[in-house]
């Protein structure tokens, strides 16, 4: 990891130094320290995913309902005329009771 700031002149011979020097190391030390600098990453990702999921559910019902509300519009109370209403179709169903 490298720790410091160049100017941009100095960038590029020091990115490729730098990549010298780790091509000059062994393949497993490389493979292990990537491991060593994503697995708490990983962890972090994996921790906070349900967390994101839940906020993420919770902004798509909060913008269901303000479209809900748009629709219906003040003269109804901000309530939506269909709820609690039965179907405008008759005839009985499964359970042979008819609406």
């Amino acid at each position: 990891m490298v720790n410091e700031l160049l100017l941009r002149p100095d960038l590029l011979s020091r990115a490729l130094g730098a990549g010298r020097a780790a091509r000059a190391e062994p393949a497993l030390l490389l493979r292990y320290t990537r491991v060593l600098f994503t697995q708490p990453l990983k962890q972090q990702l994996v921790d906070y995913l349900g967390y994101g999921l839940a906020l993420e559910a919770m902004s798509v019902v909060g913008a269901g309902k303000r479209c809900a509300r748009r629709a219906v519009g003040p003269s109804a109370g901000g309530r939506n005329p269909d709820v609690g209403r039965r179907p405008s179709w008759s005839g009985t169903g499964r359970s042979g009771r008819s609406w």
